[in-house]
């Protein structure tokens, strides 16, 4: 199910307490962001923010695109899975 539309967006409050401490001092990047559950508003464009993948911070611009999403959807959490192909030249039995 999806989120009532009555709640509105969530957004943690440290996140934009961090924002207009940010946007007084003009600097474009928010520091370190646990909460992947937020969800992106328009006054966050261009700025950066550092969201926590459950091992490291990974640094994401924000851009018009985004607005909507959450911010967990920009930094993933576990790697694509990349098989290896088999080498049959190695193998001395191998059909030539």
């Amino acid at each position: 199910m999806t989120r009532a539309s009555w709640k509105g967006n969530f957004i943690k409050s440290n996140l934009i307490k961090k924002y207009l401490i940010n946007k007084q001092q003009k600097k474009t990047i928010i520091n370190k962001e646990w909460s992947r559950n937020s969800e992106i508003v328009k006054n966050f464009i261009n700025n950066k923010l550092s969201v926590y993948n459950g091992k490291k911070f990974v640094s994401v611009l924000i851009t018009e695109q985004m607005v909507g999403h959450k911010l967990g959807e920009f930094c993933l959490t576990k790697l694509p899975c990349a098989h290896k192909k088999k080498n049959n030249k190695n193998k001395k039995w191998a059909k030539k």
